[in-house]
């Protein structure tokens, strides 16, 4: 970010302009040199001038082979020393690219930015209207808040009846009161043009696991559980849309989980049947005792110490039909949990030494 990058305000609509919002002749006929309608947003807002400081703007760029693409600029001599502030125009564009992002979202009516609630305690960076009459709120936050501070902000917009979004700086990252609460967990790249998703790490099989059937979880998911460890995943912005619930997740994303998911469910199956085994209980749809065996005690204690490479079945894990491109196809031992993805033509598996 650089001092090039200034938002506008437009004088005679009162709201924040981008250079892209209209041709270039539009924004010089307003600025400096025209009517001076087309002012700098930040000084005029107080930000590094004092409020209600109107700076006229060049729109300077887009020569049709040039490197420098169209953007607003100070007149020289009309900047505050050294510019603007990097954080402060970072956060200035960012509400400009949600804002034209979810402009051009299917069902959204209404979009602008410095939107106050009802009651006037609070002011989103962007608002949205769709077209079922929810209202989400997106905070674009660059700045460390106290739990206290953020805590007051999104109970306020819960009781306002809007849907708060947060997308915190990839330098700031979630902060622990945030993480645990739907939509207030997204990061925003430096650039713009990426969100960060954060996935939580997969469950572990500890427990009475079988009693609790939802097997996505032992696999990366979204959104964490309470408490989860999580790694973020980064997505480009025009890869999200937006729904009643607030953002939703890229197509690849989901397809990926659900993959994830599958392979969860099916390894977990597998130590079910193990474990009803080890434990005696092997009729219809009975379930180890909790104090049974872990999954490997009970491999090592049914195989034999090997004299020799020993070869023993394996089973297809990935659904995929018989056939596909053998190279994709994916092999799980049953008895000691090895995983293959090149081919196994014979449905074998070399087993060396156990785990």
């Amino acid at each position: 970010m650089n001092d090039l990058s200034v938002v506008g305000l437009d004088l005679h609509s009162g709201s924040s302009v981008h250079v892209d919002d209209e041709p270039k002749y539009v924004w010089k006929a307003k600025g400096y040199g025209g009517d001076e309608t087309l002012v700098c947003w930040h000084c005029y807002h107080g930000m590094d001038a004092p409020a209600g400081t109107r700076v006229p703007l060049l729109t300077r760029g887009g020569k049709k082979y040039g490197k420098v693409r169209t953007h607003f600029a100070h007149p020289s001599g009309h900047a505050p020393p050294g510019g603007h502030s990097p954080e402060t125009l970072w956060h200035a564009n960012a509400k400009q690219t949600i804002l034209r992002w979810a402009k051009n979202q299917p069902g959204v009516t209404e979009a602008r930015t410095e939107y106050w609630t009802a009651d006037g305690r609070r002011r989103s960076d962007v608002e949205i209207l769709l077209a079922d009459g929810t209202r989400l709120v997106v905070e674009i936050q660059q700045q460390p808040l106290t739990d206290e501070d953020w805590t007051r902000r999104h109970h306020d917009y819960v009781a306002a009846g809007l849907v708060d979004v947060w997308l915190w700086h990839a330098r700031l990252g979630v902060p622990g009161i945030a993480r645990d609460e739907p939509q207030c967990h997204w990061l925003l790249s430096p650039e713009l043009d990426t969100i960060g998703i954060p996935l939580a790490r997969p469950h572990s099989f500890d427990g009475d696991w079988w009693n609790r059937p939802d097997h996505r979880l032992r696999a990366p998911h979204h959104p964490p559980c309470p408490g989860d460890p999580t790694e973020t995943r980064w997505a480009e912005l025009t890869d999200f849309t937006i729904g009643p619930t607030g953002f939703a997740l890229p197509t690849t994303v989901l397809v990926a989980l659900r993959n994830h998911a599958s392979e969860a469910a099916c390894l977990a199956e597998t130590r079910r049947r193990l474990l009803i085994t080890a434990s005696g209980n092997t009729g219809p749809g009975r379930i180890p005792h909790k104090t049974a065996e872990p999954i490997h005690s009970v491999a090592a204690r049914r195989l034999p110490e090997p004299t020799e490479p020993d070869w023993h079945e394996v089973h297809r894990i990935d659904a995929l039909p018989p056939d596909a491109d053998p190279a994709l196809r994916r092999y799980r031992c049953q008895i000691c949990n090895w995983v293959t993805p090149e081919a196994l033509t014979d449905g074998l598996h070399k087993l060396i030494e156990y785990p």
